[in-house]
């Protein structure tokens, strides 16, 4: 593995980008962000795209995709309601 990180690595920082950034962000900002060169971007976005974890917005940003949002989904519901209410509790705690 070279020191880019491999394609599945990249896949996932993509994602991550994508779903922590504050606006939608082209594919220029994440190969900047990223450090990916801007061909294999549009090459990992369209097959992220074809595979619906991503979709462009009409600005020509990228969002979540369906698929993206049904597993954060399925995670957020998988996690023992007793930590989600000492995570609230404690983020509440700390917001007063």
């Amino acid at each position: 593995m070279n020191k880019k990180g491999s394609s599945i690595t990249r896949v996932l920082d993509i994602i991550e980008a994508i779903s922590t950034a504050k606006h939608p962000p082209t594919p220029l900002d994440l190969s900047i962000e990223l450090d990916i060169p801007k061909p294999s971007i549009h090459r990992l976005l369209q097959t992220l795209e074809q595979e619906k974890f991503i979709k462009l917005d009409i600005y020509g940003g990228y969002i979540v995709g369906d698929r993206t949002y049904k597993l954060l989904m399925s995670a957020w519901e998988q996690e023992p309601k007793k930590n989600r209410k000492t995570s609230n509790s404690a983020k509440t705690i700390r917001s007063n």
